[in-house]
């Protein structure tokens, strides 16, 4: 019976209740891991948005090191500032909820990248999202410092993007008291 417990378990993952879905899912990861692995690596990376969506939301239950490398793939890969921005921003909190120091760290990279000299808006909606990110949850120096950079007026550094940093860093600045 041990064998049919993940196919019992996993036609329980469209319950509307998504306290529900998330406690079967840890459930599920805590005794069958690479169900958990191979259910959700593929749709991650999927070509529709509701099915990344809602992988997103699942991935929150698990502390995979596959999955949590998966979104971190995902969110380094140059399609990742043309999705939408509700997704960007349940990508990097996904993310940050599975594994906290290394979501700072890769909103750290977005946040300096060299890609700023980009024109395309996306690219700069996704690095104020990840201002406001490292405002909100920041503790490292790199942090600190990658906030400062973007307050900075220089190419590729937008009025927008300044002012980001600079509010992302009044944030920073009042939880630190």
């Amino acid at each position: 019976a041990d064998s049919e417990t993940p196919i019992a378990l996993m036609k329980m993952l469209d319950h509307s209740d998504e306290t529900v879905r998330e406690a079967i899912l840890s459930a599920l990861a805590k005794r069958f891991p690479d169900v958990i692995e191979g259910i959700l690596l593929p749709m991650i990376s999927d070509e529709s948005p509701n099915v990344r969506v809602r992988a997103l939301r699942l991935a929150r239950a698990v502390r995979s090191p596959l999955v949590r490398d998966k979104l971190v793939e995902e969110i380094h890969s140059g399609k990742f500032h043309a999705l939408p921005f509700t997704e960007r921003r349940l990508a990097i909190e996904t993310l940050h909820r599975i594994d906290p120091a290394l979501a700072e760290k890769v909103c750290v990279d977005i946040a300096r990248k060299k890609l700023h000299l980009s024109l395309d808006p996306a690219v700069h909606t996704t690095r104020i999202m990840v201002l406001g990110f490292l405002g909100e949850f920041g503790l490292s120096k790199g942090g600190w410092e990658a906030l400062e950079d973007a307050t900075k007026r220089r190419p590729g550094n937008p009025q927008n993007v300044r002012d980001a940093a600079a509010a992302a860093i009044g944030r920073w600045r009042s939880r630190a008291q």
